[in-house]
């Protein structure tokens, strides 16, 4: 392999890493806006506790997790193997290793001290939308 060819398809994964992280981090993020909204029935007080509540999860605990993520899938080989696969098992293959990430890191998130302030109902939402985002994205890539 030349060397020249070396630099492009590093910084093609790179590419790939960095949107995989953004699928996680806007996962998330969405998901916690919907317990948020659900957060306006309570009083004033609650509301404010709630939110703080929230911004800490996410920035103690989730922000620093969520780097595992492209850990998780270059495992897996998704930055790698599954390209020589089909367009579909490539897809199957990508949304298994997101499951795989996103329940890895929910359960990390779970056992560490301090994280009982994240709803089921977030972690449900974040799930699915990681589990559907991932594919997704590449699902785009194959078609555009």
């Amino acid at each position: 392999m030349k060397p020249a060819g070396i630099a492009p398809e590093c910084f093609r994964i790179s590419l790939r890493m960095i949107a995989d992280l953004l699928i996680v981090q806007t996962a998330m993020l969405a998901a916690l806006m919907v317990v948020a909204l659900q957060f306006q029935t309570g009083s004033e007080q609650s509301v404010r506790v709630g939110l703080a509540e929230l911004r800490h999860y996410y920035l103690t605990l989730f922000l620093p997790l969520s780097i595992l993520s492209p850990g998780f899938y270059a495992l897996s080989g998704l930055y790698t193997t599954s390209r020589t696969y089909s367009k579909a098992l490539a897809l199957r293959r990508a949304a298994s290793s997101a499951g795989i990430a996103a329940l890895g890191m929910l359960s990390a998130s779970f056992l560490l001290p301090n994280s009982q302030t994240l709803p089921r109902m977030a972690a449900l939402i974040f799930a699915t939308l990681v589990i559907i985002g991932t594919p997704g994205i590449r699902w785009l890539k194959h078609t555009v």
